[in-house]
């Protein structure tokens, strides 16, 4: 049975960290999820301006 050569363990090649956590995003995660906030944030001004003109003109409605 052949057997690997006596190289470094995986341990050395690749470095690990225990608990390790990476903190940099990608600039590309980084554009999407400000296109998304940003999204978020025009489509919610734009349905409360809406609502508020309905509501509005459905009391200017009932008043006059």
């Amino acid at each position: 049975m052949l057997l690997a050569s006596n190289g470094p363990p995986v341990t050395d090649l690749v470095p690990v960290r225990v608990h390790g956590h990476d903190t940099s995003w990608p600039p590309v995660l980084v554009f999407c999820v400000a296109v998304v906030v940003l999204g978020a944030l025009f489509v919610a001004v734009v349905f409360l301006r809406r609502a508020w003109s309905a509501a509005h003109s459905a009391r200017r409605g009932l008043d006059g």
